[in-house]
């Protein structure tokens, strides 16, 4: 537990719902790093989710679903998307043809602490609804492994953040993130 998310509440309520829905009361061995915690959540939402919609859970609709949105965050470069353009979205992918009732499903998702459902300022005085992907960092790394695997060349990985490349702003002035 000495890992930092766990200072995060809302990280650490993620974490142990995970272990609750897979009927665990002690952290299972090898689940040290991010990357192995936010797929232990995102397994044990699927296996939910999986079983109310008499879904394999081997297909993994979870995952799936969930980094296409990241894909589609990425690709806006913003942190959230409108209700109903996510809802239509979701509901389109082909990963998601199997499933009967589409809108349950994608409620299923906010309801399950995979997607958070809130209103963001769109101008000055006007809000919209919108929902992003719940806890900021297992957002940005959902996002990041997108752009990782879309832009970057195994070979040739500083390219991509020079002048003119496809992650240049990422680094570069004003929206620079670090």
């Amino acid at each position: 537990l000495l890992h930092p998310e766990f200072s995060n509440p809302l990280f650490l309520k993620l974490f142990c719902d995970g272990l609750n829905r897979k009927g665990l009361d002690s952290i299972p061995e090898g689940h040290e790093g991010i990357t192995a915690i936010i797929k232990f959540f995102l397994e044990s939402v699927n296996e939910k989710i999986s079983d109310k919609h008499d879904l394999l859970e081997g297909i993994e609709i979870v995952q799936k679903v969930v980094k296409r949105i990241a894909h589609q965050i990425a690709e806006r470069e913003s942190n959230y998307l409108q209700l109903d353009e996510a809802f239509t979205f979701v509901i389109s992918l082909p990963e998601v043809n199997a499933v009967t009732n589409k809108p349950e499903f994608f409620q299923d998702l906010i309801s399950e602490g995979i997607l958070i459902k809130n209103m963001f300022l769109k101008d000055r005085d006007d809000y919209e609804e919108g929902v992003y992907i719940a806890y900021e960092r297992f957002s940005d790394y959902l996002v990041a492994s997108y752009l990782i695997e879309r832009y970057v060349e195994i070979d040739r990985p500083g390219e991509a953040f020079e002048e003119g490349g496809a992650l240049h702003n990422i680094i570069e002035g004003q929206n620079a993130t670090f």
